[in-house]
């Protein structure tokens, strides 16, 4: 995140038609930071297999008002601004969706105002730098220099958008990530498994021939299902290697054999 903390929200979303009592309208930022983490999540793919982002109160509580930030989640729910399905006890935290009334709206940023906020946020990203650069290794962070030579071009990229089917753009999801490349708000994360998302990972294959390197476009190639093929190819490789140099031992030791064995000389 640059510099200014910015939440990324649905255009008609606003916390006073949700926080209705005195106290609650005061953690307004909030419920920005709340509907922002959502939608910034959905952007990004970071959602389980239904398409919901998974949230765990502990987190929440570390940014959010301790004492507050469950009213302001319960507030968001009654007056629909999110949606939320049922946690697994051990296994998965509550699920999130933006509600289907923003599904259509297109995002706006909004910069934080709550200095309480902003300073839990600075700590919280500090802390996530520190565990994120701890799971990369040397290609990723070649990779994430690399990305941050890309440019996209944006009356070309707004043109894709607009054709895209209403539904394959739900709450500008796409407009998100190419915000995110125009404002140089470039990420590259390893999650727990070794799979990497970066600024084009969830991005549609529609939109990606509006990404610049050096003002080139780019061309790409998406392989389905690859990554047990390149095991398959790195194991044979290696078994193939190994069966070669069983092979040169063992001619090299019939040589040997031959070798000393000497003819014997007539008398």
């Amino acid at each position: 995140m640059n510099g200014l903390f910015q939440f990324c929200l649905p255009e008609s979303f606003h916390p006073r038609e949700f926080l209705r009592t005195p106290n609650l309208i005061h953690q307004a930022d909030d419920a920005r930071y709340f509907m922002s983490l959502i939608l910034t999540k959905t952007a990004r793919g970071q959602v389980d297999q239904f398409g919901n982002v998974r949230l765990m109160a502990k987190y929440l509580r570390n940014i959010m008002h301790k004492h507050r930030y469950n009213h302001v989640v319960d507030a968001l729910l009654e007056r629909g601004a999110v949606e939320r399905v049922p946690y697994q006890v051990g296994k998965q935290s509550f699920g999130y969706r933006l509600a289907e009334r923003f599904r259509d709206d297109k995002h706006v940023r909004i910069a934080a105002e709550d200095f309480r906020l902003i300073d839990r946020l600075r700590s919280f990203h500090e802390e996530a730098e520190h565990e994120r650069q701890s799971r990369m290794k040397p290609e990723h962070f070649a990779l994430e220099r690399h990305q941050q030579l890309l440019t996209i071009d944006g009356n070309q990229v707004r043109d894709i958008i607009a054709s895209l089917p209403q539904r394959s753009n739900p709450w500008d999801s796409q407009g998100v990530l190419v915000r995110d490349i125009e404002d140089r708000d470039f990420h590259v994360n390893v999650g727990r498994f070794g799979r990497l998302s970066n600024n084009i990972t969830s991005m549609k294959l529609e939109i990606r021939p509006a990404l610049r390197l050096r003002s080139e476009p780019l061309q790409h190639v998406d392989i389905r299902c690859c990554q047990p093929a390149l095991i398959g190819r790195e194991l044979r490789s290696k078994t193939e290697d190994k069966a070669q140099s069983g092979r040169r031992k063992e001619q090299a030791t019939e040589a040997g054999q031959a070798g000393s064995i000497v003819p014997r000389r007539g008398c």
